[in-house]
Parts: structure tokens; C-alpha cells; sequence
């Protein structure tokens, strides 16, 4: 009877320390879907992702990387049900320079508009569209560690960031021939010819907020809870 008594009691508390663990999950960015297979020309849609586990965010720097050889995008946008909406006053979601996609590089930041928005936040953040260009596995990661300029999740309330570079997530996509397509040549290294051509767009925005500084996110909450805040009191005028 005591050792029945002594498994049950054994049993709860790893239940316990389980149900603690999960809801201690660490703040991370990742993208959905994380895995893929397309075709060369297709393209396909991939949503960075934030969950801040049990801390509060106010905004999230989103810097990162993919294989130019394989990949190219054709555009980032805003997702519809983006997460910092979610608060009462709203959020917002711009990107850095396109010129940059050309190099594998991408880079955006989103935010709520107001400090007091800062709240426990999971969901979607913005929407990458791929193109695939060949044949093969194509990465895409997050920059994060640490330094200035890489992915962030902020709590503006104190100003701290909260990111777990080593919770992110990635995404692997493979790559195979267009359908009909004979063979589609594997791009390799050092190679001086490449199966398509990246059009860098001939309009480049040359005023964008900065991302992966947390000054600049803040700065930007700020701004867009004084704009909220004129609103308010226009409405009542």
C-alpha cells in the first residue's frame, strides 16, 4: 500500500514539474510551415512566427538569413492577424530596404503603438512569399546572438530583450525540377552561372525604421502611441 501510495506521489509531482515546464517555454521566433517541397518556379508563402512563453513583448526585430542560390523573395507583407494587434491599441509591421533580399538577407520589425500593449504574445508577424530557383535543400534562419543589429523580442516596460537565440526556429525547404524540366542543374559553389537571374527592385524606401536595435523599436512604440493618443483626442474635439 505505502509504495502504491509513494509511485502516485512520484507520478504527480513529474506531472507537475511537465506542466511547469511547458509553461516556462522560452521567448522564440520560428517560421510556419518550418519543412516543404516545391517545385523550381513555384512559389510559397512562410510566416514568421513570435511566442514569448510567459513574458510580456512589446515589439520583435526580425533579421535573418536564406540561400539566395535557391530562393528569392518576392515580397514580405504584413500577415492579417498580426500578433501585436491583438492588444487594444493596436501594433504595426514595416520592412527594411528590399536591396538587401538579393544578398539573403532579409530584416523587418513589428510592434504594438503603445508601451501599455506590452503583453504575453503568440502568433503570426509577416508573411515571406519564396520563389524557388533550384534545384536543392534551402535554409532559412534567424540572425541572433546577441549583438547589435540581430533578432530581438523586446519588453519595452523595463526596455529588455527577451529573445532565447537558441529557442528559434528555422526552416528547410527542398527543391526539386519543375514538372517536364529534363534536369535542373544544382547550383555549386563558386559557380560564375546561375539557373535564374534576381531582379533587384528599382525602388528602394529610403526612409525605413532600422530593426535589431531595441532604442529604435521603442522609439517606434512611442511614436505610435503619440499618434494614438492624437487620435483620441481629436475624435473628441
Amino acid at each position: 500500500m505505502k509504495k502504491t501510495i509513494s509511485n502516485l506521489l512520484l507520478t504527480g509531482a513529474f506531472l507537475l514539474l511537465s506542466t511547469k515546464v511547458v509553461a516556462a517555454a522560452d521567448p522564440k521566433l520560428y517560421f510556419s510551415p518550418a519543412t516543404g517541397s516545391y517545385h523550381v518556379n513555384d512559389t510559397f508563402a512562410v510566416t514568421m512566427m513570435i511566442d514569448s512563453g510567459a513574458m510580456v513583448a512589446g515589439a520583435a526585430d526580425l533579421v535573418g538569413t536564406f540561400d539566395p542560390a535557391l530562393l528569392e523573395i518576392t515580397s514580405i507583407e504584413t500577415a492579417t492577424d498580426m500578433a501585436f494587434n491583438k492588444s487594444v491599441s493596436g501594433g504595426s509591421c514595416s520592412n527594411n530596404s528590399t536591396a538587401e533580399w538579393a544578398t539573403g538577407k532579409f530584416s523587418a520589425v513589428c510592434y504594438s503603438s503603445m508601451t501599455a500593449g506590452d503583453q504575453i504574445t503568440t502568433g503570426n508577424l509577416m508573411v515571406i512569399t519564396f520563389k524557388a530557383k533550384a534545384v536543392g535543400t534551402a535554409t532559412v534562419g534567424y540572425t541572433c546572438d546577441g549583438t547589435s543589429g540581430d533578432s530581438n523580442i523586446t519588453q519595452t516596460s523595463p526596455i529588455k530583450d527577451i529573445i532565447v537565440c537558441s529557442a528559434n526556429g528555422s526552416g528547410s525547404y527542398t527543391i526539386t525540377a519543375a514538372t517536364g524540366d529534363a534536369a535542373t542543374p544544382t547550383p555549386t559553389t563558386g559557380s560564375s552561372t546561375s539557373t535564374s537571374t534576381t531582379v533587384t527592385p528599382t525602388t528602394v524606401p529610403t526612409q525605413l525604421p532600422q530593426t535589431g536595435g531595441v532604442a529604435t523599436t521603442v522609439g517606434l512604440i512611442v511614436f505610435g502611441a503619440i499618434s494614438f493618443a492624437s487620435a483620441l483626442f481629436l475624435k473628441f474635439l
